[in-house]
């Protein structure tokens, strides 16, 4: 496809979105392919789950006193670990737990191939396509969509983790998934698609009255 200099941007954008699309998919491949060669003797891992993790021996040393300086150390924290758990036992819970770690890459997928078609439109002069703020609005309502969901999974009961028998002192509050930026991108998105919505209703009146 040969880059026209007035549109050369929008067919970076259009290209990145497709780039970004299949490495999301390549990585979500890698780490089903993971899941399944580390799985033996009857156990399944699943690596990277983010948590929200309380060390109750935090509470009374959290602040670090330095001669310039001061560390504190939260009694609560966000950290990524790693679950090893027998398959015929758990295994409904880790395919759950994948899916609720994968929610918002599947998203992401789709509202990036959502905005490719934006992108190829603009870069082939039709950015006042009825099209664009269509799926600006889906994209926005997907986005916000799986932000609110990641609320509510967020807390969750998940039976695999209520039943870690961790050391005393340590506690898996709930998951850690992300929420506020997913809101916040998913309304800017739908009010990105109205602006493009009402821009395309007005080019088409001037073009009516032309």
């Amino acid at each position: 496809m040969n880059l026209r200099k007035d549109w050369s941007l929008a067919y970076f954008l259009y290209y990145t979105c497709w780039i970004g699309y299949w490495s999301i998919g390549l990585y979500l491949v890698v780490t089903i392919a993971s899941t399944v060669m580390v799985s033996s003797d009857g156990y399944t891992r699943l690596l990277d789950l983010p948590v929200v993790m309380e060390v109750e021996e935090f509470s009374e040393f959290n602040e670090l006193q330095m001669p310039t300086a001061a560390i504190n150390i939260p009694e609560q924290f966000s950290i990524d670990i790693d679950i090893k758990a027998q398959t015929n036992q758990h295994g409904f819970n880790i395919v759950l737990l994948f899916l609720i770690q994968s929610l918002s890459s599947f998203a992401l997928m789709a509202v990036l191939f959502l905005l490719s078609t934006i992108f190829k439109n603009v870069a082939e002069e039709n950015p006042f396509d009825p099209v664009n703020s269509k799926n600006l609005l889906y994209s926005g309502v997907v986005t916000l969509l799986i932000g609110c969901i990641n609320i509510t999974l967020t807390f969750t009961p998940i039976p695999l983790l209520r039943e870690l028998h961790l050391p005393d002192g340590y506690a898996i509050k709930h998951l850690s998934l992300p929420t506020d930026i997913l809101l916040l991108v998913g309304v800017s998105l739908i009010v990105l698609a109205y602006v493009f919505k009402e821009g395309t209703r007005i080019y088409d009146e001037q073009k009516l009255t032309v």
